[in-house]
């Protein structure tokens, strides 16, 4: 097993995983989700599947995460890296690429128009919507420090 920290860069290849885990300040939200990154050109080319997880540590960055990286979604990701193999139940060895995310940006995150498209519905009904649930404390994305003071590992 090897542990460095870098920054890969790709796209979110399926829904992400949410679970709750509990810690001294109560349950908090860890967000998986896979990302494909690609090296290499030509014939040499190849793409390696990684684990994505960040720990969130409120539930509005729970909230953000959650509508912002969805399958497709372009994303930016450092944090520690690790590798490593085990043996599955075929008999073949696999190789696992893990990244324990400090800072994740989402390139594009969704618009209101695309989620409302996506819904079936209109912006305007979306915004009645989001009103009538969050009132007018609707959930933002992080700017500045809020990411790292909210999300850090």
């Amino acid at each position: 097993m090897s542990i460095a920290t870098l920054t890969i860069a790709g796209n979110v290849g399926a829904e992400p995983n949410a679970r709750e885990v509990q810690t001294k300040d109560g349950p908090r939200t860890v967000l998986s989700f896979r990302v494909a990154t690609e090296s290499g050109w030509g014939e040499s080319k190849a793409t390696t599947w990684w684990t994505v997880s960040i720990f969130c540590r409120s539930d509005r960055a729970r909230d953000y995460f959650q509508h912002a990286i969805y399958k497709g979604a372009f994303v930016v990701a450092t944090g520690t890296a690790s590798t490593r193999t085990y043996e599955g139940r075929d008999g073949n060895t696999h190789f696992v690429a893990q990244l324990d995310a400090d800072d994740v940006t989402v390139q594009n995150p969704p618009t209101l128009e695309s989620l409302a498209m996506e819904l079936g519905t209109t912006k305007g009904d979306l915004v009645k919507r989001i009103r009538a649930t969050f009132g007018n404390q609707a959930p933002q994305a992080p700017a500045g420090e809020f990411y790292d003071e909210d999300c850090p590992f």
